[in-house]
């Protein structure tokens, strides 16, 4: 289900195009999302009138949409229209906007910003340090925005609060998904409104609603926390305490227990506010409307810095059963604790598995199919599925600011292939949803340790908690130790069994059962779960205490020698405790804990490099599936070993096929033998081991290290090539002169020049603009600043002025509308006036009287060339005779984004049975002809072809089409392209 972006001028023919395409890729759900850039402005009439037309179109092509409002960034989005009009439905956040240190006895006169509301609290200096008891609330002091006080004598701290609406650098104001009121404000102007706008016929393609939820938590950069009437008054009935104390126990207080008790009060209860009086109005909504719901958490707020890792998602994942994973602002979520920490919870709770959001990279170009595929297996590592595929992201930036039409995804080679994608995370997700992975590592979650150690304004001691536990997660994850999550609460149900394993139960379930237990950074744990823990070292089990070691329980009981006992088994039974502090201690763990695991699948090569096979093992019923992966970039020669205790049937599942294999290694009595297997780099694998011999595999027997091979062709490394696409150079080097009143207008001026370097003139240059100037004359819509823009002295466009800004382009004899790599917008022919050696690019801009424009969009230079370094920078050249194995970056072609088709003649075999054409890598996406016959290729390894049926005479000749994305363009990284590894034919008997 991936998500279309409306990001430009939305045009019906455009609708349909693009409709058209993702239909053909297979796809029957998308997530419908408008972006900045949408034209209409977004839920204005005009632009609900399209809608009804894209949603019409979708109908029409048996596509169902689930529409998407964002409530992340707001913007655009139905609640920043809300909170301009109605600011009481913000979020407000109370931060520490000032310390005053003096002295008394003194009169003290404070002028204070009217727009906010103060808190102002006093304390008396005590032995150089604050005298908690001294602590008076002075909000009392503050009358018509002035805090007046008589300070007694003595050293005095005045501490101002300031409470004041939330407001994010993208999108405005922060709804405050707290109040219920704002939900419902929310369902009704973002989604209620569109549903009423829609024709019956259109909003029968209304499948479902998309919800982000917002981050509510602490923010860094506030040195703050969301605060509100109605949580003030609920900690002060849950606590039994004043505002005062509150404050105290949240900004001030070290690690008292009632500071810490009440800290924890606080976080649970954002949480238990924003299930209860915003998901719990969103679900309802849904329900009565008949629409599915799918709510997203976000795994990290982007602005403030505070992970959402440090949040136990367990009341949202259990109250609610719409909740299906993580919207991830990078693509390192499968390598974090909070993904892995939300699908534990989340397989714990409720029947499905968690999904997340793929390729969700808010910075940066779509990934190929390929790393979505490799991503998609890391999440699958942890217990996620990757459902939802943002399959190009809403902004194509170069530095920040270079924007091109997201919506170019569909027409790329790349998606060619997306349907199969799908269909591939479709096939896992059923393989995988029945069973249960069965861990033998449990590693405790310290939500309400670290809800206690948080203070806004001294975080350095939660820093280090979190840190610490970041070094742990990190270890496990390159150990390759396979580990569950579970928090206070969870544990204080385990139980241990009769084999002497701690066993988790929900609902009358077995989740897991744990041979070692890690507690890292929890000063909070049951009281009970230390009996268990006793028995459970007594019994053979291994517990890791990894920073600070517990001192108080949930019942609120503070004990300095809690965990005597168990330290004293520690010195009565060697290496069954483990007390450790620091990162590189947790390197003890290798032998001294985890050595005595039993390995589901354990991997062996001689290089040493079995630690890059990842491989969590899901079982249930007589079943058991072994997802693997390869999660180096160098192919692993690699033997493997299923250890079974009866009598097994191993298979390997072809995800891509839907294609179930049986292994030669597997004997007639089900005993399983080692074998051999080459891992692809980013390879993914799935083993099926089957209690029952499976009678029903119609597909012949997977060939591992195959014996019948006759030799191996490594194709030569010089290949012909036609470059079928321009190739560019963006201009983003410039000298800038300003001058002030040139004109009637008495603004600034400013002059740029660059210049290109030509070593071969090329036969085709074409000057490419896309939007020159970032800023707006007489806000925001009112038009860009003028340009006026010259070629080697041939003026190209004049500077225009309308309305003191600029008139749209329009077509005329020098500018023409033209696309390039997705970004649609006008060129100029320039190849009569491009000489040898440097050619002068020179752009003028008008400006307000106050700020000088810049250019923040790179001019893109267009034609029939290639690029490569010179004493001065880039230059023009010709292109190369031919081009080398490797990536086509670093033979000339370093902003390419288009295709080129590489060309070789290989000789037939002299007798062979079968022949396999493989690759090492390929970059990113490519189309193989033999013989001019089109032969599919996997766009994810590992990629191999039989192309026995079509070599026909004595000479054959191979046609590779490779197309790239447009990072290299658009973000200018010079990511690899082509065909980057060595191209083989193997040859069988």
């Amino acid at each position: 289900m991936p998500i279309w972006l409306l990001n430009e001028k939305l045009e019906r023919p455009i609708i349909v195009e693009q409709l058209t395409a993702i239909k053909e890729q297979g796809v029957t759900n998308i997530v419908l999302k408008a972006e900045r850039g949408v034209i209409p402005s977004y839920l204005s009439t005009d632009f609900l009138a399209y809608l009804d037309f894209i949603f019409t179109t979708a109908k029409e092509k048996g596509i169902s949409i689930y529409f998407c409002d964002d409530l992340q960034n707001a913007h655009p989005g139905a609640s920043s229209g809300i909170t301009e009009k109605r600011p009481d439905l913000r979020l407000n956040y109370l931060s520490l906007a000032e310390i005053v240190k003096t002295k008394g006895p003194k009169k003290h006169i404070q002028e204070l910003d009217p727009s906010s509301q103060w808190i102002a609290i006093g304390f008396r200096v005590k032995d150089k340090g604050i005298d908690i008891a001294s602590a008076k609330n002075l909000t009392v002091q503050i009358k018509n925005n002035v805090f007046t006080w008589a300070i007694p004598a003595g050293d005095w701290r005045i501490l101002f609060f300031q409470l004041a609406p939330c407001k994010r650098p993208v999108g405005g104001w922060v709804l405050n998904t707290t109040d219920s009121e704002a939900a419902k404000a929310y369902m009704d102007s973002a989604f209620e409104n569109v549903r009423n706008a829609l024709s019956k016929e259109a909003v029968t393609a209304l499948k479902g609603l998309l919800v982000e939820l917002p981050y509510v938590g602490p923010d860094a950069s506030l040195k703050g926390l969301p605060w509100s009437e109605e949580i003030s008054k609920q900690l002060s009935n849950t606590c039994k305490t004043n505002v005062l104390s509150i404050l105290l126990a949240l900004f001030v207080e070290g690690g008292s227990k009632d500071a810490g008790k009440l800290r924890r009060e606080y976080y649970s209860l954002l949480l238990k506010l924003q299930c209860q009086n915003f998901l719990k109005p969103v679900q309802e909504y849904c329900l009565k409307r008949k629409l599915d719901l799918r709510a997203f958490i976000a795994s990290s707020d982007p602005y403030s810095g505070e992970g959402q890792l440090r949040y136990d998602y367990t009341p949202i994942v259990q109250r609610c059963t719409a909740i299906e994973g993580l919207s991830s602002a990078d693509t390192t979520i499968a390598d974090t604790a909070a993904g892995k920490l939300f699908a534990d919870f989340r397989g714990y709770y409720n029947k499905s598995r968690g999904s997340a959001i793929l390729g969700r990279n808010r910075s940066g170009i779509g990934l190929g199919l390929k790393d979505l595929k490799y991503e998609a297996d890391g999440l699958a590592l942890n217990g996620i599925e990757g459902r939802i595929i943002d399959g190009n992201y809403y902004a194509l930036r170069y530095q920040g600011g270079m924007r091109a039409p997201s919506n170019a995804f569909v027409h790329t080679p790349s998606f060619a292939q997306y349907g199969t994608m799908l269909k591939t995370f479709e096939r896992r997700m059923k393989a995988l949803s029945e069973l249960h992975a069965h861990e033998q590592v449990g590693v405790m979650f310290p939500g309400e340790s670290f809800y206690a150690s948080y203070n806004p304004i001294a975080p350095s001691i939660y820093k280090m908690k979190t840190q610490h536990f970041d070094d742990l997660i990190t270890y496990l994850t390159k150990e390759n130790i396979a580990y569950q999550f579970v928090n206070e609460a969870l544990a204080s149900t385990i139980t241990l069994s009769n084999e002497g394993e701690l066993v988790l139960s929900v609902g009358g379930k077995t989740k897991a059962s744990f041979k070692v237990m890690i507690i890292p950074e929890a000063a909070i744990i049951p009281k009970k779960f230390v009996a268990i823990l006793e028995k459970f070292i007594q019994m053979g089990g291994k517990l890791v205490f990894y920073g600070v070691t517990p001192f108080e329980t949930m019942e609120g009981i503070k004990d300095a020698h809690l965990i005597r006992p168990i330290e004293y088994l520690q010195s009565k039974m060697p290496g069954s405790v483990f007390k450790l502090t620091k990162p590189e201690e947790l390197e003890s763990l290798r032998t001294g804990c985890f050595g005595n695991l039993v390995q589901n699948v354990e991997f062996y090569s001689e290089s040493q490099m079995e630690k890059r096979i990842s491989c969590r093992t899901f079982s249930d019923k007589g079943m058991a599936v072994h997802l693997m992966l390869n999660t180096s970039e160098d192919n692993v020669r690699t033997e493997i070993k299923v250890n079974t205790k009866q009598k097994t049937w191993l298979y390997w599942f072809d995800l891509s096929k839907g294609a179930l294999y049986t292994l030669p290694s597997s004997e007639a009595n089900g005993t399983v033998k080692p074998f051999i297997y080459s891992f692809a780099p980013k390879e993914g694998g799935i083993l099926l081991e089957s209690d029952a011999k499976l009678n029903s595999v119609p597909n012949p027997t997977l060939a591992l290290d195959d014996p019948s091979r006759l030799y191996r062709i490594i194709l030569k490394d010089q290949w012909e090539y036609d470059v079928l696409d321009d190739n560019a150079l963006p201009v983003t080097v410039w000298s800038m002169k300003i001058n002030s009143n040139r004109d009637v207008n008495s603004g600034y001026n400013t002059a740029y020049e660059s210049y290109i370097n030509v070593d071969q003139v090329p036969t085709k240059s074409l000057l490419f603009l896309n939007n020159l100037i970032n800023r707006h004359i007489n806000g925001y819509g009112s038009g860009l600043f003028p340009v006026e823009i010259a070629f080697n002295g041939v003026q190209i466009k004049q500077m225009q002025f309308y309305n003191r800004g600029e008139k749209e382009y329009k077509a005329g004899e020098t500018l023409k509308e033209v696309s390039y790599a997705g970004i649609h917008a006008f060129a100029a022919d320039v190849t009569a006036s491009v000489k040898k050696g440097l050619n002068r690019i020179t752009v003028k801009t008008y400006g307000s009287t106050f700020s000088p424009m810049a250019i923040k969009y790179p001019i893109l230079f267009v034609g029939k060339f290639a690029v490569k370094k010179g004493n001065n920078g880039w230059m023009l050249t010709e292109n190369p005779e031919a081009l080398k194995s490797g990536s086509w970056t670093d033979q000339g072609f370093p902003f390419f984004c288009g295709r080129i088709v590489y060309r070789q003649i290989f000789e037939k075999p002299d007798s062979f049975k079968k022949v396999m054409l493989r690759f090492k890598q390929i970059e990113n996406i490519a189309v193989v002809r033999i013989n001019g016959n089109e032969v599919p290729l996997p766009p994810w390894q590992p990629q191999s072809i039989d192309i026995s049926k079509f070599i026909q005479g004595e000479k054959n000749k191979i046609e590779i089409e490779v197309a790239n994305l447009q990072n290299n363009l658009i973000k200018m990284i010079e990511s690899p392209a082509g065909l980057v590894g060595e191209v083989y034919v193997d040859v069988y008997q």
